[in-house]
């Protein structure tokens, strides 16, 4: 089996208020492995910005199968240090 041991140390979902009066979606969680990988629910857009300098990943919400989770979305690091991957989105109803 490939090691694929992704540890999420902490996850937190957070609503914030922004200046147009708005409600942006933030799921914040560090991991140390060599691979992360997640799928979202929800709808619209999501930004994935994954802590190690890499270009930020846009993933479109679309429905994949009948539960109305998205194409699994993965990196790969190059060391194992903590890295803290934040995921925003103004519809984002899950993580799994």
């Amino acid at each position: 089996m490939e090691k694929l041991s992704f540890l999420i140390i902490a996850a937190t979902m957070i609503a914030a208020i922004g200046y147009s009066n708005t409600v942006d979606g933030i799921i914040t969680m560090t991991t140390s492995a060599e691979r992360a990988s997640f799928q979202l629910k929800g709808s619209g857009t999501a930004i994935v910005d994954w802590g190690d300098g890499s270009e930020k990943q846009t993933a479109e919400l679309e429905l994949i199968d009948e539960y109305g989770w998205t194409q699994r979305i993965s990196h790969t690091y190059s060391d194992t240090i903590p890295r803290t991957i934040t995921i925003t989105g103004e519809n984002i109803t899950g993580l799994y």
